[in-house]
C-alpha cells in the first residue's frame, strides 16, 4: 500500500477555502461545495485544507453513506462532539413553570410564575437548587481558566431546570419537557434588555431587592404570548418541520457566538431528502455568523444529479460557491507519480499512466501501488526501477479494485460482503451477526483491512469503506440470491432492535426487507414505516419507501390497498409532488372500480376526485380541475350531475366540494361565480355544524369582493370568517384572515386598523412557529409603512421578512421584498444596492413568472432613472409597468403606475395635459376601487401642479 501522496495540483482551491473561512470567521458566513468524480481528491482536498486552520475553528465533520440512514443522521454525527445533537430532539414546546433572575453569586432578585402556581415547599426547594446551580456553574468557570459560561441543564424531580448567563444575571428556568433553541434565544433576549436598561443598577447594586422589583415585567414577556405553555400550535407539517430546523439553526447561531464553527459533511449526494434539505436550509442561513459549511459531491452516483441541479440554483442566487475538481492535467500526474517513485526526471512510465487514467488521483495511485505490489516496480536502493516492456497497465479502476478482491482471504472476502449490506459505513457488531460469528473475530479481520487502507475506524465499532467504489464492487459481486438473502437477514435483525423499542431502526429495516423482495415483511411493515418517515418530517422519504413497497405488493386487496395508496398521496402531497399524487390517485380510482367487495366506494371516489381537483389547482389545471370536482359531486348525488335532494350525512362533503369548485372560478377570475359557489357551501356546512370550513367560505367570499373592489362586502364577510375563527380558537384561520383585513383597511387608507390586523397575525404566527406566514406579514407592514413614508422602518420589515424567506427559499417573498427595498432607497434618495436589489428582483421574478413584482421592479426603475434625470428612459419603464398590470389584469397597481407617470409629466414640466389626463384617470379609478390612500397621493399629485 502506498503511503499518502504528495498534495498536487490543488493549491488555488486551498487558498479559496481558506478565503472563505476568514470571512467567516468575520461574521460572514458561507458555503462551498465541492463537486468531482470518483477520485478526484474530494475528500483529500478537505482534509489538506483542515490541517492549515491551526484550530482557529470548531470542526464538526461527517460523511453521508450509502446505507439506509435514519433522516438527518449525518448531521446528528457532526453535531455529537459538540453536544448539539440534542438539537434534533426537538419535539414540541415546552412548558415554562417558573423563571427565576438570578445574580453571578446565586442571589434570587426576581421570580415569575406560570398561572398553575407550584407547591410553595417545591418552589422553595426549587429557589435553593436555582442558586447552588448557578453558584457551582460559577466555581467550574473559576477553576477552569479556558471555560466560557455556557447555557447549562439540570433535572430537578420532574422538572429540569435551564441557565441562560448574561454578563451580570442569569436567567433560570423552570421547564415540564426539554428545552428548545428559541426558548433560550428568548431568555437571551430577555436578558439583553435588562442589562441594557438596568445596567448601572446591577453593576452598583447593594443588596437592597426593592430596587430589582421591576424586573419582574421583563420575565412575564416569556409568558404572555402562550409560546410555552407545553401546547404544540402547529397542526401543519411544514411548520412543524420548520420549527426543527430553527431549533438546529438557533443552536448553530449560539455556539457561533463562542467559536467559529466548519462543518464538513463528505459524500452528500447519499444523503437522504431530509437531511439534505435541512443541509440547504442551513446554507442559507449563515450569512450573518461566524460559520463556514463545506460539502462534498459526486454527481454521477447516488442522488448527485438531482442535488447538483438543486445546488446550482443556490449558487446561481449567490447564497454558495460551488467548485469542480476535475482530473490532473498530464504535468500534474507526471509529477504525482514521481513524487511517489522518487524518479524525479522519469517521465515514460508516468506518461503511459496518464495515458491511462487521464490523470484520475484515485486511478493513478491504484495503478501504481498494483505495479508495485505486482513486484513490476521494484525498490532499488533510493528509487524504484521497472521494465516498461514488461508492465501491463489496467484499462479501468474497477479492473485494479476487483484484482484487489480476489486477492483477500476468504474471511476478509466474507466480512467485506457482509459490510457492504449495511453501507459504506458499517458496524462490526452487524457483520458478526450477519456472519453468524463472534465480533472479535470480525475486528481482528478489520484490523487486518485498516491496514491496507481498504476501510477505516471512524469511531468505536463504526467503520467505512475508505473508497465508496470499493463498497460498490463488492456489493454487486455478491451472488444476487445470496446478496438478497443477507438484505432479508440484516432487516431481521434490525426488526428485532426495533421491536426492543429502538425505532431508528424502522427505516433501514424496511430498507432491506424491501431490496430482498420479502413481501410478508414489506406488507407487515411498510405503512408503519411511511408514516415514521412523514413524522420525522422525511416526506420525500416516505413516498420513496411508500412507492418501492407497492411496487412489490401486488396482493393487497380492499380497504387495506386504499388506506396504503392513501397514505401515500398525503406523504406526496407534503412534499409538492402533484403530478405522481394524481397518478395514483388514479389507481384509487381505478382499483375502487374494478373491486366489487370494497364497501364504502362512494365515499372513496369523492374524496378521491376532491383531491385529485386540488392537485389540478395547485398545478394551475383549472379546467381539468373543474373536470374532477363535477365528478365528485355526481357521484355524491348517485351519478347525476342534477343536484337535487342531497342523500344525509353528506352535508360537510358537499360543502368542501362547493369550496373547490368555487375556488376554481376565483382562479379563472370569475368572482361573482365564485362567491355563489361559496355561499351555497355554508348553507350545506351550517347544517353539519362544519364551523373551520365555514369560516373558510366566508373568508374565500370576502376575498373575492375586495377583487371586486366591493370593500364593504369584503369587510363584512371578512369579518364574519374572523369570529367564527376566534369562535373556535382556530389560530391559522384567525392569523390568515387577519392580514387580509390588514389589506383591506390598507387600501381603504386606515392606517391603525391595517397594523392593529397585521400586528395580530404576526403574533400568532410566532406563536404557531409558522415561519412563512410571518414572512408574509413582515412584508405587509413594510408594504404600509412604505405606503406612508416611513422609509426607514419599511426596510426594517423588508429585511426582516427577506431573513425568513432566504430560510425557507420562498422566492417570491424575496423578490417582493428586494423591491420594496429598493422603492425606500430611492425614496430616500440613497442609491445604495438600487439596481443590484432591481436586478435581482426582476431576475427571480421573471424565472417564477411573478408578474406583479416585475411591473413593480420597473416601475421602482423609472423612478431611479427620474432621480437620474434620464427621463425618457423613465417614461419607456413606466409605459413597460403599467403594460405588464394591464396584462396582468391588476387595476389598481396599473393606475400607481400611470400616477407616477402623471406626476413626472407635470412636476418635469413635459406633455403637461397628458399628465393631467393620466391623473385624472387614476383618481376615477382608485374612487371607484376605494383605494384612499392612494386616491390622497394622486389628489396631492394634482394639486402640486
Amino acid at each position: 500500500m502506498i503511503a499518502e501522496s504528495k498534495f498536487i495540483g490543488r493549491e488555488s482551491y486551498i487558498a479559496l477555502l481558506n478565503k472563505k473561512l476568514n470571512d467567516a470567521m468575520e461574521g460572514r458566513g458561507n458555503a462551498i461545495v465541492i463537486f468531482g468524480d470518483t477520485g478526484t481528491g474530494k475528500t483529500r482536498l478537505i482534509k489538506e485544507f483542515i490541517k492549515t486552520i491551526d484550530n482557529k475553528a470548531l470542526v464538526m465533520q461527517s460523511a453521508c453513506a450509502s446505507s439506509t440512514s435514519v433522516p438527518y443522521a449525518p448531521l446528528r454525527d457532526a453535531l455529537k462532539g459538540t453536544g448539539m445533537d440534542m438539537l434534533f430532539e426537538y419535539s414540541k414546546n415546552p412548558k415554562l413553570e417558573a423563571i427565576f433572575a438570578v445574580t453571578k453569586s446565586g442571589i434570587l432578585l426576581s421570580k415569575m410564575e406560570s398561572q398553575h402556581r407550584i407547591d410553595s415547599d417545591i418552589l422553595v426547594g426549587m429557589v435553593n437548587a436555582v442558586t447552588a446551580f448557578v453558584k457551582d456553574t460559577l466555581c467550574q468557570m473559576q477553576e477552569s481558566e479556558n471555560m466560557s459560561e455556557d447555557v447549562h441543564s439540570m433535572r430537578y424531580g420532574t422538572f429540569n431546570l435551564l441557565s441562560v448567563p448574561g454578563e451580570t444575571i442569569n436567567l433560570i428556568a423552570v421547564l415540564t419537557g426539554r428545552e428548545n433553541e428559541l426558548l433560550i434565544s428568548d431568555m437571551q433576549e430577555v436578558i439583553r434588555r435588562i442589562e441594557r436598561e438596568h445596567r448601572d443598577a446591577l453593576q452598583n447594586w447593594d443588596g437592597n431587592l426593592n430596587k430589582m422589583a421591576g424586573l419582574s415585567r421583563y420575565l412575564s414577556v416569556l409568558f404572555s404570548e402562550g409560546q410555552y405553555s407545553g401546547v404544540s400550535y402547529a397542526q401543519n407539517i411544514h411548520i412543524e418541520k420548520l420549527n426543527l430546523y430553527e431549533n438546529v439553526l438557533y443552536g448553530f447561531r449560539r455556539k457561533t457566538e463562542q467559536s467559529p464553527l466548519i462543518l464538513v459533511i463528505d459524500d452528500i449526494q447519499y444523503a437522504d431528502p431530509a437531511t439534505f434539505d435541512l443541509l440547504v436550509f442551513l446554507m442559507r442561513s449563515i450569512s450573518d455568523m461566524r460559520a463556514f459549511i463545506i460539502c462534498a459531491c459526486n454527481e454521477k452516483t447516488g442522488n448527485g444529479a438531482q442535488y447538483m441541479e438543486m445546488l446550482g440554483t443556490l449558487a446561481k442566487d449567490e447564497i454558495i460557491k460551488t467548485i469542480t475538481l476535475n482530473d490532473l492535467s498530464e504535468a500534474e500526474t507526471i509529477a504525482l507519480v514521481n513524487s511517489i517513485l522518487g524518479n524525479a526526471g522519469d517521465e515514460e512510465l508516468p506518461r503511459q499512466i496518464y495515458q491511462v487514467t487521464r490523470g484520475n488521483p484515485l486511478f493513478t495511485i491504484e495503478t501504481l501501488s498494483a505495479l508495485l505490489e505486482e513486484g513490476k516496480i521494484k525498490l532499488k536502493g533510493d528509487y524504484y526501477e521497472y521494465e516498461l516492456d514488461k508492465i501491463r497497465l489496467p484499462i479501468k479502476i474497477y479492473e485494479i479494485l476487483e484484482a484487489k478482491i480476489r486477492k483477500l482471504d476468504l474471511d476478509a472476502l466474507h466480512v467485506l460482503q457482509c459490510a457492504s449490506i449495511e453501507g459504506t459505513e458499517f458496524h462490526a457488531g452487524y457483520v458478526a451477526r450477519l456472519l453468524d460469528t463472534t465480533k472479535l473475530k470480525v475486528l481482528r479481520v478489520l484490523s487486518t483491512l485498516e491496514s491496507t487502507g481498504l476501510v477505516i475506524r471512524v469511531e468505536g465499532e463504526k467503520y467505512r469503506f475508505v473508497q465508496p467504489l470499493m463498497r460498490e464492487v463488492i456489493h454487486t459481486s455478491i451472488d444476487e440470491a445470496l446478496r438478497n438473502e443477507y438484505h432479508r437477514y440484516f432487516g431481521e435483525i434490525l426488526e428485532t432492535e426495533y421491536l426492543a423499542g429502538k425505532h431508528d431502526s424502522m427505516l433501514p429495516m424496511i430498507e432491506n426487507y424491501i431490496t430482498a423482495g420479502d413481501v410478508e415483511k414489506i406488507k407487515k411493515y411498510a405503512l408503519v414505516a411511511g408514516r415514521f418517515a412523514l413524522s420525522c418530517f422525511a416526506n420525500e422519504r416516505a413516498a420513496d419507501i411508500l412507492m418501492r413497497s407497492y411496487a412489490r405488493l401486488s396482493e393487497m386487496h380492499g380497504s387495506e390497498r386504499i388506506e396504503f395508496l392513501r397514505t401515500l398521496v398525503d406523504a406526496l402531497d407534503s412534499d409538492g409532488k402533484y403530478t405522481e399524487e394524481i397518478a395514483y390517485i388514479d389507481e384509487i380510482l381505478k382499483f375502487v372500480r374494478c373491486d366489487e367487495k370494497l364497501t364504502d366506494k362512494k365515499n372513496i371516489e369523492v374524496w378521491a376526485y376532491g383531491k385529485r381537483a386540488e392537485c389540478n389547482i395547485a398545478r394551475s389545471n383549472y379546467s381539468e380541475a373543474m373536470g374532477d370536482v363535477k365528478n365528485a359531486i355526481s357521484i355524491l348525488f348517485d351519478g347525476t350531475q342534477n343536484r337535487g335532494k342531497l342523500p344525509t350525512g353528506l352535508e360537510t362533503t358537499y360543502g368542501k366540494l362547493l369550496c373547490i369548485e368555487g375556488l376554481v372560478y376565483e382562479r379563472l377570475a370569475e368572482h361573482k361565480q365564485a362567491i355563489n359557489y361559496y355561499m351555497d357551501a355554508i348553507k350545506q356546512l351550517e347544517n353539519s355544524n362544519a364551523h373551520q370550513e365555514i369560516a373558510y367560505a366566508y373568508h374565500r367570499i370576502g376575498t373575492a369582493y375586495h377583487s371586486l373592489g366591493m370593500i364593504e362586502d369584503a369587510e363584512k364577510f371578512l369579518h364574519k370568517s374572523l369570529e367564527i375563527s376566534r369562535k373556535n380558537n382556530d389560530l391559522k384561520g384567525i392569523s390568515i384572515t387577519s392580514n387580509n383585513l390588514g389589506e383591506l383597511y390598507r387600501g381603504l387608507g386606515e392606517k391603525e386598523k391595517a397594523i392593529k390586523y397585521y400586528e395580530e397575525a404576526l403574533a400568532i404566527d410566532k406563536k404557531l412557529g409558522d415561519r412563512r406566514g410571518l414572512s408574509v406579514v413582515y412584508s405587509s407592514l413594510g408594504d404600509i409603512a412604505l405606503d406612508y413614508e416611513e422609509y426607514a422602518h419599511a426596510i426594517e420589515y423588508y429585511e426582516q421578512s427577506n431573513k425568513i424567506c432566504r430560510r425557507i427559499d420562498n422566492k417570491y417573498g424575496i423578490a417582493w421584498n428586494l423591491c420594496g427595498i429598493a422603492e425606500c432607497r430611492v425614496r430616500m434618495k440613497e442609491h445604495t444596492d438600487v439596481i443590484q436589489n432591481l436586478t435581482k428582483s426582476f431576475e427571480i421574478a421573471s424565472r417564477i413568472g411573478a408578474r406583479d413584482v416585475m411591473g413593480w421592479a420597473h416601475r421602482v426603475n423609472a423612478l431611479y432613472e427620474e432621480l437620474s434625470e434620464n427621463l425618457e428612459r423613465a417614461r419607456n419603464l413606466y409605459e413597460k409597468s403599467a403594460s405588464i398590470f394591464e396584462n396582468a389584469g391588476m387595476e389598481i397597481e396599473r393606475a400607481k403606475t400611470l400616477m407616477e407617470l402623471g406626476r413626472m409629466y407635470l412636476q418635469r414640466g413635459i406633455h403637461r395635459d397628458n399628465g393631467i389626463s393620466l391623473l385624472n384617470s387614476c383618481i376615477e379609478l382608485f374612487s371607484k376601487k376605494h383605494a384612499k390612500n392612494y386616491l390622497r397621493k394622486c389628489q396631492q399629485y394634482m394639486g402640486d401642479r
